[in-house]
C-alpha cells in the first residue's frame, strides 16, 4: 500500500556490494559470451523473418494496389537470395511468384539435388505433380510450399494468399498506429521533461536508507538462482515453457535475503517499490509504455547502426543477423498450449519478476551509490547501469542491447517518479503482449 512510504528505516546495513558486483559482472559476462558465440543458426531464427518478409511482398503484389512486381522482386533478391540451400529453396518460390517460373528455375538450378528441388523444378516447368507430391511440398516447406503449389491447387493458393494479405495490410496498420503512438509518446516525454524542469515532479525513490549493499547482494543472489535453476532444469524429465515460469518464480526467493540479513520486510517493500498507488497505476503504466516508444525508436536506430558497422568492419553480413529470441521457435510450432504458456510467461511472470529485481532491488542499490552526486547524475547513472544489465542478460545478444536498454530506461524513469514498480510492470506487460501478439499474428 502507498502508506508504506512513511515507514521509518531500520538501522542501516551496508552489506557487501563489491562481492555482489563481482558475482553480477561474472554472470553478465558469461551470458554475453554465451550469446555471442558462433552457433549453428536454428531454422526458426531465419525462417520467421523470411516468412514474414515473403508474406509481406506477396501480399503487396496481390493487394490490388499499383505496386510493380519487379520492384518487389528486386527487394526480395537483395535481402533473401543468400545463405543455405534451405533458404534459397524458399526464395525460389518467391522468385516464381514475383518474377515468373523461369526465374524460379534459374534459382533452383543453383541448388543441390533434393526431393523438394526436383518437385519445384517440375512444377515451374509446367508439369503436373500428384496430390501426394503437393502434400510433400506443403509439409516440408509450409507456407512457401502452399504458395508454390497454388498454381495447380486453388485451395492451396487461398491458404497462401490469406496470411500474405493479412501480413501486408497488418504491417501497414502497425506502422500507422505506431506512428501515432510515437507522437503520443513523444508528447508525454516532453511534458514530463517540462514538469521535471519546473520542479513539479517529485522523486518517489527514497535513497539513503543504508540497505543498498544488501539489495546488491539480493540481486546477485537472484541472478545466481535464476541461472543455476535454468541450468539444472535441463536435466529434468519434464519439458515446456511452464518450466521457465517455475524457474522465474523460484528466483524470487532471493527476496528473503534482505530479511535474513535483518532488514524489516516493511522496509524491503518500501525500498523495492512493492506497493501500489491504486487504480491510477493502470493509466500510469499505459503512459509509461507510450513514453517508451520514442526511446525504442532511438534504440532501433542504434541497433541498425551497429549492424551496418558489423558489415563495414567485415564482421558479418547484417542481413539475418539481427537479435532473435528463442520464443520464435515456439510461435512456429503451432502448439496452442505452448502459445498459452508463452503468453503467460512473457506477459505476466517476466514483467513481475524482472521489474521487482531490476527496477526494484538493483535500481534501489544504484540510487544509494555516490551520495555526493547530483540527483540528476545519480538517476541517469542508475538508469543506464540497471538498463545495461537488464539488456545484457537477455538472449538477443549485443545487437539487442540498445533496444532493450531503451525500454528499460522508460521503466526505470517510471520507477523513479512513482517509487512503485507497478506502473513499470504494467508497461512491461503491455510491451511483451504487443510483441507476442505481432509474432503470433504475422509469423504463424
Amino acid at each position: 500500500m502507498s502508506e508504506t512510504m512513511a515507514i521509518t528505516p531500520t538501522q542501516p546495513r551496508r552489506g557487501w556490494p563489491l562481492i555482489a558486483w563481482l558475482v553480477i559482472l561474472a554472470v553478465v559476462g558469461v551470458i554475453l559470451w554465451r550469446n555471442s558465440r558462433p552457433a549453428v543458426e536454428s531454422t526458426a531464427e531465419w525462417l520467421v523473418p523470411m516468412q514474414m518478409q515473403g508474406r509481406y511482398l506477396v501480399g503487396a503484389a496481390n493487394s490490388g494496389l499499383s505496386i510493380p512486381r519487379a520492384d518487389l522482386y528486386k527487394q526480395a533478391k537483395e535481402t533473401l537470395d543468400k545463405g543455405s540451400d534451405a533458404k534459397r529453396l524458399r526464395f525460389a518460390v518467391l522468385a516464381g511468384e514475383l518474377s515468373g517460373p523461369e526465374e524460379a528455375q534459374r534459382v533452383l538450378a543453383g541448388l543441390d539435388a533434393s526431393e523438394e528441388v526436383t518437385l519445384l523444378s517440375r512444377l515451374y516447368a509446367g508439369q503436373k505433380i500428384s496430390p501426394a507430391e503437393r502434400f510433400t511440398l506443403e509439409t516440408n516447406l509450409g507456407w512457401f510450399g502452399e504458395l508454390a503449389v497454388g498454381g495447380q491447387d486453388d485451395e492451396a493458393r487461398a491458404r497462401a494468399m490469406n496470411p500474405a494479405r493479412r501480413t501486408f495490410f497488418g504491417l501497414i496498420a502497425v506502422l500507422i498506429v505506431g506512428f501515432g503512438a510515437l507522437l503520443l509518446g513523444g508528447f508525454f516525454l516532453v511534458l514530463l521533461g517540462v514538469l521535471a524542469h519546473m520542479g513539479k515532479l517529485r522523486s518517489g525513490v527514497v535513497p539513503g536508507g543504508g540497505n543498498g549493499g544488501i539489495y546488491a547482494e539480493t540481486f546477485a543472489l537472484y541472478m545466481v538462482l535464476f541461472i543455476g535453476a535454468s541450468f539444472l532444469s535441463r536435466f529434468l524429465p519434464w519439458r515446456g515453457l511452464w518450466l521457465s515460469g517455475v524457474v522465474m518464480l523460484l528466483s524470487l526467493t532471493a527476496l528473503a535475503w534482505p530479511v535474513i540479513r535483518g532488514v524489516r520486510w516493511a522496509d524491503v517493500r518500501r525500498d523495492l517499490g512493492l506497493y501500489t498507488g491504486g487504480i491510477v497505476d493502470v493509466p500510469l503504466g499505459i503512459g509509461t509504455y507510450f513514453s517508451a516508444i520514442p526511446l525504442l525508436g532511438l534504440g532501433l536506430l542504434v541497433m541498425f547502426g551497429m549492424m551496418l558497422a558489423r558489415k563495414r568492419l567485415g564482421l558479418g553480413d547484417p542481413e539475418g543477423a539481427g537479435p532473435s529470441h528463442p520464443i520464435i521457435g515456439i510461435a512456429l510450432s503451432g502448439d496452442v498450449w505452448a502459445w498459452v504458456q508463452m503468453i503467460f510467461v512473457a506477459c505476466v511472470l517476466a514483467p513481475l519478476v524482472e521489474e521487482i529485481m531490476f527496477r526494484g532491488a538493483l535500481y534501489q542499490h544504484l540510487r544509494e551509490i555516490g551520495p555526493g552526486l547530483a540527483k540528476w547524475a545519480s538517476v541517469m547513472f542508475s538508469v543506464l547501469v540497471s538498463g545495461f544489465v537488464f539488456a545484457a542478460i537477455h538472449p538477443q545478444g549485443w545487437l539487442g542491447v540498445p533496444v532493450l536498454m531503451s525500454l528499460a530506461t522508460a521503466f526505470a524513469l517510471s520507477r523513479e517518479w512513482r517509487g512503485s514498480v507497478v506502473p513499470a510492470m504494467i508497461a512491461h506487460a503491455i510491451n511483451n503482449g504487443m510483441s507476442t501478439l505481432m509474432l503470433l499474428t504475422f509469423a504463424t
